[in-house]
């Protein structure tokens, strides 16, 4: 629904987007916390933390492989602890990730002030060899495949691009297949506690949650200390377009991540054509986009599984819902002076959609109780 009309007025435009895709692998691990029915609040503080490590050994002498290898498991090391006091001490999830969170970040200003922390420009000279050489060596085995003569030098654009890319996609790839194995693994086996699953999950994601902080400073050669508990809403915004609040259990958890990285990519063009209000690093424009979507989720699950008959007036706060979301998608077709109409209408709409459905639930809700509170007939 907003894929395409995004997406082509993007290109109708001549404008290009680059998701931020050094966020997948927290994003990931976000996803997994909340598939086993618990939030990681601490995500963003150990993004940060992962930079700063490894940016932190870097300037220190540590070779860059060992300083990201570091930083990595110092981010499980973190989710751990979550994982501890969550899974064993069955304390809540928001409560103690955020205080966790807190207080490494307290941490890192007691040793290091906020500012952005830097690398030397020749930290990754080594790496960019290497890649440069495996990339002529590529380029000229294909071309004597082809009858071609060899090049003498052949240089990538961009190499630690092209290897944070590696470091997303490999990461990505691997949550996968873990979730795939463990499924095709336990299909006709009783299922493992579900607490040794929610720590896992937490280790994974504080892992995750550093590599992305190690891709930030491989792309930008400087990474900030942490300030903020929650920084950008991408993280949150991106899993709730994949369906990750409303779908559940493993195979639907794989999924959704499998969507995950084209839910980025929406985010991003969400940003840039639809309500460009730039107050507070876009956050009122992404948490608009959430919301909405969460809706219309709500709205077709509510709509699909209500145990009631199914009339065509339940189906009214669904069709409006999604007619709105439609119009705000569509609203970037739109020419700029226009915008501002075909996005009111769209809110318009949405709105229409969403109080009649609150209100549905909410008589919903007030009718179950009242059933539970009569005597059972005999």
């Amino acid at each position: 629904m907003l894929l395409v009309p995004l997406g082509l007025a993007m290109v109708l435009r001549g404008g290009v987007v680059t998701p931020a895709a050094w966020v997948l692998p927290a994003a990931m691990g976000f996803l997994l916390v909340l598939s086993c029915g618990a939030v990681d609040l601490s995500v963003w503080v150990v993004m940060g933390v992962g930079g700063v490590v490894a940016a932190g050994l870097i300037n220190r002498g540590v070779a860059p492989e060992f300083a990201f290898s570091a930083a990595v498991g110092l981010g499980a090391a973190i989710g751990a602890i979550n994982g501890l006091l969550v899974a064993r001490v069955r304390l809540p999830s928001i409560l103690i990730t955020a205080v966790v969170g807190l207080a490494v970040m307290g941490g890192m200003w007691t040793l290091n002030p906020p500012r952005m922390i830097g690398i030397p420009n020749q930290t990754f000279d080594a790496w960019n060899s290497v890649l440069n050489d495996g990339y002529m060596a590529m380029v000229n085995a294909l071309r004597r495949i082809g009858d071609g003569a060899p090049l003498d030098d052949v240089r990538m654009s961009a190499p630690l691009t092209m290897l944070r890319m590696l470091l997303v996609a490999g990461a990505w790839s691997a949550v996968l297949l873990v979730l795939l194995a463990g499924n095709r693994k336990r299909s006709g086996r009783r299922s493992p506690p579900r607490r040794w699953g929610l720590f896992a999950a937490l280790c994974t994601s504080g892992a995750l949650s550093s590599l992305s902080g190690v891709c930030w400073l491989l792309d930008q050669g400087q990474t900030p200390t942490p300030t903020r508990l929650v920084d950008t809403l991408v993280i949150p915004v991106a899993v709730v377009l994949t369906g990750g609040v409303v779908l559940r259990k493993r195979g639907r958890t794989v999924l959704t991540g499998i969507f995950l990285p084209l839910a980025l990519l929406l985010v991003s063009l969400w940003r840039e054509l639809i309500l460009p209000v730039r107050a507070w690093g876009y956050s009122l424009q992404l948490l608009l986009l959430g919301i909405v979507v969460l809706e219309v989720q709500w709205a077709f699950c509510r709509s699909l599984t209500h145990s009631r008959p199914k009339h065509w007036w339940g189906w009214v706060p669904v069709t409006l819902s999604a007619g709105g979301l439609g119009v705000l998608g569509c609203s970037a077709l739109v020419d700029f002076p226009h915008q501002p109409r075909a996005q009111s209408v769209g809110v318009i709409l949405w709105a229409m959609g969403a109080i009649p459905l609150l209100i549905q639930s909410a008589l919903h809700i007030l009718r179950t109780r009242w059933e539970n509170k009569q005597p059972a007939a005999h």
